[in-house]
């Protein structure tokens, strides 16, 4: 028996493998005693395969950098006695002295910086951050200087030295013995250029005797400490 599969088989066979593949079968020839699994046609397109979204990390919130006011330029001076800032010396039945007595608000420490650097007469040799001047203990409110003197006086003139940041004072009061206070200097605080500073105070219209200073400053507008060296009271004992 002749087992070769004749040309017309063939011929069909392989119209049978055509039609299988554009359909998109599968089969399975047998070939004597094997079999062989055969894939016609193209097979199943396979879903797509989607990368997930990427998570993206928030920008961080950045703090805008705060607006510092320039520090202003201070013309240096030694001690007092330049000559556009000259202090006439007292007058015809006019006595000036320091205080010998002293208490603040507050003090940046209990020695250097307290309320007893505004003791007597002016030690501090330039302007500077120096701690033989009086400065309260932070650089930005309101404090207060308290100096009492040994003589009373109906005073005239009052002067401050200051040595650092000068400017702060707003408010003088003078103290009679009864306690009262008088305003002799009300005003808004300033920044003052000029370094080591004299503020000279005239005072009129106050007629009884006074012993006491009181000396208000406010910081809130200034780039660091007013410094007070000293405090001079000129006035006439009657």
């Amino acid at each position: 028996m002749n087992k070769n599969p004749s040309p017309d088989r063939i011929k069909m066979f392989l119209a049978a493998l055509l039609i299988l593949g554009l359909a998109g079968c599968n089969s399975r020839l047998h070939i004597g005693s094997r079999a062989l699994d055969l894939d016609f046609g193209p097979g199943q397109t396979p879903h797509p395969t989607y990368t997930s979204r990427p998570t993206y990390t928030l920008r961080p919130t950045y703090t805008p950098r705060p607006t510092y006011t320039p520090k202003p330029t201070f013309t240096f001076l030694p001690m007092p006695g330049a000559a556009f800032q000259t202090i006439s010396a007292p007058g015809e039945g006019e006595i000036s002295q320091f205080a010998t007595s002293s208490e603040a608000s507050s003090h940046y420490s209990q020695t250097g910086d307290s309320a007893l650097q505004a003791l007597g007469p002016p030690d501090t040799a330039e302007c500077g951050d120096l701690s033989s001047s009086w400065a309260s203990r932070s650089s930005t409110g309101k404090d207060w200087l308290l100096l009492t003197y040994d003589q009373p006086v109906i005073p005239t003139r009052i002067v401050i030295y200051q040595t650092y940041h000068p400017g702060a004072v707003t408010l003088v009061e003078l103290v009679d013995k009864a306690g009262d206070l008088i305003t002799v200097c009300e005003r808004a605080p300033v920044i003052i250029s000029q370094c080591y500073y004299l503020l000279e105070i005239p005072i009129i219209n106050v007629y009884k005797p006074v012993n006491s200073i009181r000396v208000t400053i406010d910081q809130s507008n200034h780039n660091g400490w007013n410094g007070i060296d000293a405090v001079k009271l000129i006035g006439r004992l009657k």
